[in-house]
């Protein structure tokens, strides 16, 4: 399992369910950008396990900045809030929390104005704390649940009524 690139995927899906027309890239060099406004993302740190029991399935976390890009500064501002109240709204987490994502903190930071001589643009940025589920298929047990009998004698302890 790519870790980063499906839990990402999946969060911007569930984004894009409520506002598709957002342009959510993962990077905005000078040279390739797509036009204004946007939002881009990266990660600020690898992921820290929440448990430590040595098996796949354990939860991890993550921060990811998402960024929200514009010429007006408000613009800007307004935008990186309508993302956060999004990231917190019971819909997008309900959906979600069926692929095993959840939302626990989104924080704002501190706006950033970028001046390229003939325009200015304005960054507001979001710190994102992710938690995931890995995806884990036990392979050290054969057979199914059902194909358990519970029926049988030897598995039917009797009292001894001496």
């Amino acid at each position: 399992m790519a870790i980063y690139r499906d839990t990402i995927s999946k969060l911007i899906d569930e984004i894009h369910q409520f506002q598709p027309n957002w342009i959510i890239t993962k990077s905005a060099t000078p040279d390739v950008r797509p036009p204004l406004p946007f939002f881009y993302y990266n990660i600020r740190r690898d992921y820290e396990r929440l448990t430590f029991n040595d098996v796949e399935s354990e939860p991890f976390s993550f921060p990811l900045q998402l960024t929200a890009v514009a010429e007006d500064p408000i613009e800007a501002s307004d935008l990186a809030h309508d993302m956060r109240m999004l990231l917190q709204s019971w819909g997008l987490l309900e959906g979600l929390a069926k692929v095993g994502i959840s939302i626990p903190r989104v924080e704002s930071l501190a706006n950033v104005e970028t001046n390229f001589g003939v325009s200015y643009e304005t960054e507001s940025k979001l710190l994102v704390t992710i938690v995931a589920n890995d995806t884990y298929d036990d392979t050290t047990q054969s057979g199914y649940i059902e194909g358990v009998d519970i029926s049988t004698q030897a598995n039917i302890k009797e009292e001894n009524n001496e």
